[in-house]
């Protein structure tokens, strides 16, 4: 059974493997740039209503992996990781202070996709925080645009997972231009995603080549700025589905 996001425990991965599925399609809108003055000063501390994922490092109990058929946990050091194929690899950027983001790098010759997730051993249970809205906000830029699609996913406990289509929407994203996107839980939970029992809160597959640097992975409530996902949930809400 899960555990409440409000007291994660500490623990080691689980294996989260790749899942066979028609992902559903998303809608993004991408407007701007978070560029920020490189320092070395820590970062600050999170609201009380935010729950990192990612923020200049993994925070407990999540760990960062990648992974595809040649095996797929490979856990990251703090240098960095890579498939065993190196069809995947990942290194440490400086963004708003030394070291505070990742570079993913797929390289497109693997036979299957390789895919990054973040991964705890306990799931988590995050529907009190849909009920209030909450998404997952990222800080993410695009340096290679993806020859393939790319899906984004929410695991609850493997087999159980959410998938969505972001192939097209990571396609329009500006080049080398830091952007915040907030994509709504229920996206994740309309797609097939248990809120109750959630272990991989993010995962992002392509069997393609693409490069992209990320430096957020949040749970949160307060998405500010960030540009919001429309989903097909939405769409029920009031947004025309022929529109997404």
């Amino acid at each position: 059974m899960g555990v409440s996001v409000a007291s994660l425990p500490s623990s080691t991965m689980r294996v989260s493997s790749l899942r066979s599925m028609e992902p559903i399609s998303v809608v993004m809108t991408f407007v701007g740039s978070s560029e920020a003055a490189l320092a070395e000063d820590a970062l600050s501390a999170p609201p009380s209503n935010t729950h990192p994922v990612f923020a200049g490092s993994s925070r407990n109990p999540w760990r960062l992996f990648v992974g595809n058929a040649s095996n797929w946990s490979v856990i990251s050091g703090p240098r960095g990781v890579a498939t065993d194929d190196e069809a995947l690899a990942v290194s440490v950027i400086d963004y708003k202070v030394q070291e505070d983001a990742r570079r993913i790098t797929w390289s497109g010759y693997g036979e299957t996709p390789s895919q990054l997730y973040f991964g705890a051993e306990e799931p988590v249970n995050l529907v009190s925080m849909a009920e209030k809205g909450a998404v997952v906000l990222l800080e993410m830029r695009i340096n290679e645009v993806p020859d393939a699609p790319v899906s984004m996913r929410m695991d609850c406990v493997w087999p159980c997972s959410g998938e969505l289509d972001v192939t097209k929407q990571l396609s329009q994203m500006p080049i080398a231009a830091w952007q915040r996107v907030a994509i709504p839980l229920d996206c994740f939970a309309a797609a097939g995603t248990d809120l109750n029992a959630v272990d991989v809160p993010f995962l992002i597959s392509t069997a393609g080549s693409m490069e992209l640097d990320l430096a957020e992975v949040t749970i949160t409530g307060e998405s500010g700025d960030a540009q919001r996902v429309a989903c097909p949930l939405e769409s029920m809400v009031g947004v025309d589905p022929e529109e997404t």
